[in-house]
């Protein structure tokens, strides 16, 4: 389980390390979709993948991402976590916050410390 979690720590750590072209929420959207069913691409289902499964189980061990936390149910799924994200990036795109424009890992804990409170 363990080195389970350090593939995709390293895998989200070596995706962030990408050009600052892919560092942002609409550029996140941007690659989710494109490993789409409609848009099959193999590179952007796993950056995809990566970056979002990096984040999660980061937050999901009790860790803080710019002092956000979440408290995820025991029996959410990388997938579920997936759709919560996609849906929370289209839900903000051109509203006040909108979380297209912010850092790829800030959108992310963000979307995670909103759904996922742990109040």
């Amino acid at each position: 389980m363990i080195a389970k979690n350090m593939k995709f720590f390293m895998l989200g750590i070596l995706l962030l390390g990408t050009p600052a072209v892919a560092k942002t929420g609409a550029a996140l959207k941007d690659m989710c979709e494109s490993g789409s069913a409609a848009q099959p691409n193999a590179m952007g289902a796993g950056f995809c993948l990566g970056a979002i499964t990096s984040i999660l189980e980061v937050m999901k061990n009790g860790n803080s991402i710019n002092g956000m936390n979440a408290c995820f149910p025991p029996d959410l799924s990388t997938m579920d976590a997936i759709v919560t994200v996609m849906q929370y990036l289209d839900k903000s795109e051109g509203a006040e916050l909108d979380l297209s424009k912010s850092e790829l890992y800030s959108a992310v804990a963000l979307i995670f410390n909103l759904e996922f409170s742990c109040n």
